[in-house]
């Protein structure tokens, strides 16, 4: 069970990742087990926005994000592979955590027209922006490695944004006619 004292460190934590990343990434660091209670916190979270915008179809989120959660901590692994730091199953998972939140408060604006795909191009930038500076941190990768990952990274996400904004203008533009 979360105790209202966990509940607040989890919410600092939050507070810390967008005001100072480095200081969050390193407490996220020293975290040495599975934590599940933050997966919980993002998967409920999660449960409830669905519901919001999806209704019933929200529910799939119970399997979704804890799924989500462990396949980004095995790429966070991979990039690290990649980037030659240390192999740390456990922290990309808890990284991936708390990466996923951004993820997850951006779906509450997937319906809104453009709004909503330009908060979720911000949570996307933001979350390649703490993946190059958290893993040179967190494993000791090669930041010059993290470098050209987040840069190629950031060019398949504009060019996903531009690919969804031209579909969804196309989409008006046949709906204005016919």
């Amino acid at each position: 069970m979360l105790s209202g004292e966990e509940f607040q460190k989890k919410c600092e934590l939050y507070r810390i990742l967008l005001i100072n990343p480095l200081k969050a990434i390193e407490e996220i660091g020293r975290i040495r087990e599975i934590d599940f209670v933050q997966i919980a916190l993002v998967t409920i979270l999660g449960i409830a926005i669905g519901l919001i915008t999806s209704g019933v179809g929200g529910l799939g989120n119970v399997i979704s994000i804890p799924l989500s959660i462990f396949i980004g901590g095995a790429i966070l692994l991979l990039f690290t592979l990649i980037a030659g730091g240390k192999i740390d199953y456990i922290g990309m998972v808890n990284f991936s955590a708390y990466l996923a939140i951004f993820t997850v408060l951006a779906s509450l604006f997937h319906r809104v027209p453009f709004i909503g795909q330009g908060v979720g191009l911000l949570a996307s930038l933001y979350s390649i922006y703490l993946i190059y500076i958290g893993l040179p941190l967190l494993v000791e990768a090669r930041s010059e490695v993290m470098k050209v990952i987040a840069i190629i990274f950031i060019i398949l996400v504009a060019f996903g944004f531009v690919l969804s904004f031209v579909w969804r203008l196309g989409f008006i533009f046949l709906n204005f006619i016919f």
